[in-house]
């Protein structure tokens, strides 16, 4: 469609607002109300009946925008009446399914060999602007962070290839919460309930720094099995045009917005905020409670805008019809009596003019709907003694009505009973108190700041953590728990961004408070424990972590007991860094354990079951128990199966990794027909879901590749890695640290061609990048220099060689403990190499130390123990020690025999034992 010119901005936002407003009016009360807003300029009158005519399927993204509709002449192109079938990135367009001022959407499919069904949504020409797509790339992250049961889940994102941004969003079939609460006759009480669910996801988003700006009924679906799905997270916002290039639409007076639930604030065009959701949840209750709209849709827009401003809607109760009792099971009367009070309070509260005397946050209003559901006092209500009374009988209303003789009787039980439910009640409101002093404070850094903005103009997600944060200290000084709570829960962002210096802050200073206030043995204290430990686990400081982990574990262990999730949750994390320092029999118990109690009470094919899992097998890989390592992997496969089958989509894209974590156990087993066939379905389903171009389909393909790389297969492993680079250095830039990685695979591989001098250039730059980081890894650069040691090695330059392993060991020394496994390698590079050369007295040392950190570290019968027993076996025949050697392999075969290792490694002990000089045998007495 042609852009349009400044001068129709104003009759462009006319015909939008009277297209919003027309869609709450039926029939012949529609066209009559049309003709009269239109007056006497028919054209406006059949512009806006051409939209409406079109308007056959709701758009369930965008629910009727339809700015883009301006000229009727251009519908069918505007809605991509001939876009069927064309491609989007992975996604084969079906059918329209509606239209929006953004852009157009379809139904999809996803072209490939895994089904799956989305709503897919084109931006359409003209608002692609190098401003939006910049956006586009900044947000989707954000968006891709909602994860929830009630939201819409973000499948996809990306260009199409006239470069304009498009977004994939779960596909939702479910009816209007409104329609499917009348359609079936729901109570109040089941309606309260859809609602909660509503507020509850609602609540998730703003922890999430997301402001939806949108609720309302068609953006509330709800599925045949009573569950709630949010549509249209910001979606609309997030797509639009910039201040400056968005044709007015963001401009005093060129809203787009719904008017009739419209929050004050949006009408007079400030940013929204959390407030502004919290108000459209309220009006969306009322609805549910009395069927009507809080304001008369029926006013003109004018009109309707100064209601907006300045009327006060009457009490649901007040509004209350013969059709909308029916339409709840109800007789009018009593509809209105269950009614007054507590909900027409509660819809009061939340549609308030001015955002601060609004519920502090969605999860305040959620709080206040499900005490009134219990039948306790609600927040929003004065907590007289006459309501609380009246409360306490309505909840015990069969005991009341009994006789007088047993009325006396109750009465006694009630006084004690409510004596009792008072004082529990007051337990548990500091910590509902707490709750809501947090959910107000993260949404006061909200306040007058618009995440779906562009940089310069408001904050990005980062800019309000910052803030936030920086406010911590100062305007909760008086409120140390719930500073203090807030600091825990921010750290918890931070670490969740990988910004561990921040989150280490945080997470102290919330430590040290909630250590002060409840002492040592609480279980606020112990989650912060666990938080602050993960987080210097994930900077590899075990001597930080592991007492916190350990402390809490004990703490959670006493306190909940020991199958509790939390303390299952603590022992994983504990397992985990230990395995990391080498500590396998402790890390393998406590998996186990966890795994054990995460089993008994989430069941089986639960996420935090199948992490464990994860966990384990690869421990269990470092220590060389590839069957029950590979069963593991096979029983998460098999589950995620079982979920994705079960789930909306057909898809679990975390299948993806577990198979390439189950190639890797195959691989390492020989088994490379197997490795090859899970890195083959791993690849494409990352295709699949996430495109050609992702970095994690990288990830795949780099997997396969040295698979076939294994197998000889050069050239597809070297198309494959070669790709991988090139989506790895598009995406993330040349001298990222994973760049670096693939290039130290593509080493490889060209070493196995016979191509050292490339190999070398290659692992040159390899280390350039790593020690080029800010916050460079020894380990890391310790294995590439290893590395390039190597290839040095196998082109003769045995001098620069050894330098290189020597270097790989200091650094390495200077990394991990002295008995980590990982030091083995440069000894036994270095060792081979002097021995090679029949330096067998330097050699000795270098190779004892090998063999004694991986007899420490290993389980008995490794394989590389016992590759490094037979290279020192080497050696000591090089000094004339044949004796000595003939133990030394005498005990390995034994070790290897009794644990049962691998048919083909025992063999080729047996042969070494054959191969040994005359006088060895001689000595063995053969």
């Amino acid at each position: 469609m042609p852009d349009r010119q400044p001068d129709a901005l104003d009759r462009w936002t006319r015909v939008q607002t009277l297209f919003e407003a027309a869609l709450d009016h039926d029939g012949d009360a529609r066209t009559a109300w049309l003709r009269a807003e239109c007056g006497d300029d028919p054209d406006l009158y059949r512009e806006v009946a051409a939209m409406l005519g079109g308007h056959r399927t709701r758009d369930t993204l965008l629910d009727g925008f339809a700015a883009d509709l301006f000229d009727p002449a251009d519908l069918d192109q505007a809605l991509g009446a001939d876009d069927a079938g064309a491609h989007v990135g992975p996604w084969v367009l079906g059918e329209r399914i509606g239209a929006g001022g953004m852009g157009t959407v379809y139904r999809a499919t996803r072209d490939g060999d895994f089904e799956q069904t989305a709503a897919l949504k084109r931006i359409k020409p003209g608002m692609d602007s190098e401003a939006v797509l910049a956006r586009f790339r900044a947000e989707r992250q954000i968006l891709a962070r909602l994860e929830h049961p009630g939201i819409a889940r973000l499948l996809d994102g990306g260009l199409d290839a006239d470069g304009r941004p498009y977004f994939a969003m779960e596909l939702v079939d479910g009816e209007p919460i409104t329609d499917l609460a009348d359609a079936r006759r729901l109570s109040v009480d089941d309606r309260l309930e859809l609602f909660a669910q509503t507020c509850e996801a609602v609540a998730y988003a703003h922890r999430q720094l997301v402001v939806h700006r949108d609720l309302k009924p068609s953006n509330v679906l709800v599925s045949e099995d009573g569950r709630v799905k949010l549509l249209d997270f910001g979606i609309a916002r997030l797509l639009s045009a910039d201040a400056d290039a968005d044709d007015g639409l963001t401009r005093t007076g060129h809203r787009v917005l719904t008017p009739a639930t419209a929050a004050p604030e949006q009408v007079r065009g400030e940013p929204p905020t959390t407030a502004t959701d919290v108000y459209a949840l309220g009006g969306l209750l009322y609805r549910l409670l009395c069927g009507a709209l809080p304001l008369d849709p029926g006013l003109s827009a004018s009109a309707l805008e100064r209601a907006v401003l300045e009327t006060v809607p009457a009490a649901p109760s007040m509004r209350v019809t013969p059709s909308a009792a029916a339409a709840r099971g109800t007789a009018e009367t009593a509809l209105a009596k269950r009614l007054r009070g507590d909900l027409d309070t509660i819809c009061g509260k939340a549609l308030r003019k001015e955002p601060e005397r609004r519920y502090g946050s969605a999860a305040e209003l959620l709080a206040d709907v499900r005490r009134h559901l219990a039948g306790l006092p609600v927040e929003a209500r004065p907590a007289t003694a006459r309501y609380r009374a009246g409360l306490f009988a309505r909840r015990h209303r069969v005991g009341l009505a009994a006789t007088v003789a047993s009325l006396l009787a109750v009465g006694l039980v009630t006084a004690l009973a409510f004596a009792r439910v008072s004082a529990e009640r007051d337990r548990a409101q500091t910590e509902a108190d707490k709750a809501a002093e947090v959910s107000a404070f993260l949404a006061s850094i909200l306040e007058g700041a618009d995440p779906y903005q562009a940089a310069g103009d408001t904050l990005s997600a980062f800019d309000l953590l910052e803030r936030g944060a920086a406010r911590i200290e100062e305007d909760l000084a008086d409120q140390p728990d719930v500073q203090a709570a807030m600091q825990y829960v921010m750290g918890g962002v931070y670490e969740n961004l990988g910004r561990y210096e921040e989150a280490e802050a945080l997470l102290v200073a919330a430590l040290d408070t909630r250590r002060r206030l409840y002492g040592s043995d609480h279980l606020d204290v112990a989650e912060t424990e666990r938080a602050l430990g993960i987080v210097y686990r994930r900077i590899r400081d075990g001597d930080r972590a592991e007492p916190l982990l350990r402390h809490a574990l004990d703490v959670q262990r006493r306190r909940l007991g020991p199958d509790d999730p939390e303390a299952a949750y603590t022992q994983r994390h504990l397992a985990s860094l230990l395995r990391n320092r080498g500590e396998y029999d402790e890390a393998e118990r406590l998996y186990r354990a966890s795994l054990a109690s995460f089993r008994s009470t989430l069941g089986d094919d639960h996420p935090d079951v199948l992490d464990v899992k994860n966990s384990l097998s690869v421990l269990l890989e470092q220590t060389g128990q590839f069957d029950e390592a590979v069963g593991l992997m096979r029983e998460v496969v098999a589950a995620q199966r079982r979920q994705a089958a079960q789930s909306e989509t057909g898809v679990d894209a975390s299948l993806s990794a577990t198979l390439a974590t189950l190639g890797t156990l195959l691989r390492e087993q020989g088994d490379l027909d197997g490795a090859e066939a899970a890195a083959r379905e791993a690849l494409a389903l990352d295709q699949s879901v996430f495109g050609d171009a992702h970095p994690q389909t990288a990830t795949s393909m780099r997997n396969l590749a040295s698979i076939l790389r294994d197998r000889e297969q050069y050239d597809e492993a070297g198309r494959l890695y070669q790709a991988a680079l090139d989506i790895r250095r598009a995406a993330l830039g040349p001298d990222h640290p994973r760049v670096a990685n693939l290039l130290n695979s593509f080493g490889k591989l060209r070493a196995e061609e016979g191509d050292l001098e490339g190999a070398i250039a290659l692992s040159r730059e390899v280390l350039r990048i790593y020690r080029a980081q800010p916050d460079a890894e020894p380990m890391r650069v310790a294995f590439a220099t290893g590395n390039l040691g190597e290839y040095y090695e196998q082109v003769g330059r045995a001098d620069q060689a050894e330098a290189l392993y020597r270097e790989s060991l200091r650094e390495l020394r200077a990394a991990v403990p002295a008995e980590s496994a990982d030091l083995a390698f440069p000894l036994e590079s270095l060792g081979t190499l002097l021995s090679g050369q029949e330096r067998f007295a330097e050699a000795e040392p270098l190779l004892r130390e090998a063999v004694a950190v991986r007899r420490a570290a290993l389980p008995a019968g490794h394989r590389y123990t016992a590759r490094s027993e037979r290279r020192l076996s080497d050696v000591l025949v090089g000094l004339g020690r044949p004796a000595d050697a003939r133990a030394l392999l005498t005990a390995s075969l034994r070790r290897l025999r009794s644990a049962r290792a691998d048919a083909e490694l025992v063999e080729s002990a047996e042969a070494r034992l054959a191969g040994l000089p005359v006088a060895v045998r001689t000595e063995r007495g053969e």
